[in-house]
């Protein structure tokens, strides 16, 4: 396990109850750091130990590489080979300080694959795949946008302008799982009107 690898935590299809898990977060401390680093523990079933040093995270990849042990290498690969989409604590509006700026990822790109993946070789396979794919206007057909409007990710996706539908109070991918009685309106109606869609191009 490595720092990279708690960043990019995803949550699983059923952890969208964003009311019970704000409530078991402050369940551990009241003190914000604390709290936080609990709660990271308790989403990984508290591991023994889990190194953070940034060689410790280039060390794993380089060995998941042949002895993938679901460590995202494939998805690392993807944002240092194609997409970017590196989360950076950047912005101001966030509370993690300047600790991990889109440096320790492009650095991590160059210290796991290859010392060619410098920033600028990265910035030409993002903007070559936005040109192969058509960025945010691929004119393609038969495609139902979602986003979760608290998903990071939704960013860098179709928006309201390209037509995607937006889930208020949803994280990343609240759609993926099958219409279930924890669904909120907007979500079940989205989940409904795939399944119309579907239905609909399958018969065409």
């Amino acid at each position: 396990m490595s720092l990279l690898t708690l960043l990019n935590i995803r949550s699983e299809p059923d952890n969208y109850d964003l009311p019970k898990y704000c409530s078991v977060l402050r369940s551990f401390s009241d003190d914000d750091a604390v709290a936080l680093s609990q709660f990271v523990q308790w989403r990984l079933k508290r591991p023994e130990c889990i190194p953070i040093t940034y060689q410790g995270a280039v060390d794993y990849y380089k060995w998941s590489m042949d002895h993938y042990h679901g460590s995202g290498i494939a998805w690392t690969y993807q944002t240092c080979n194609e997409f970017g989409w590196f989360q950076s604590s950047g912005g101001r509006k966030q509370p993690f300080g300047k600790s991990f700026p889109a440096t320790l990822y492009t650095d991590t790109c160059s210290d796991v694959f290859s010392s060619n993946y410098t920033v600028a070789n990265i910035d030409s396979k993002i903007a070559a795949t936005n040109k192969y794919y058509g960025g945010l206007n691929p004119g393609v057909t038969n495609v139902y946008s979602v986003q979760g409007a608290l998903d990071p990710w939704s960013k860098v996706g179709a928006g309201v302008k390209q037509g995607a539908i937006i889930i208020p109070n949803a994280s990343h991918c609240p759609d993926e799982d099958s219409i279930s009685d924890g669904d909120s309106a907007e979500l079940r109606a989205s989940k409904e009107k795939l399944v119309e869609l579907v239905s609909q191009w399958l018969s065409e």
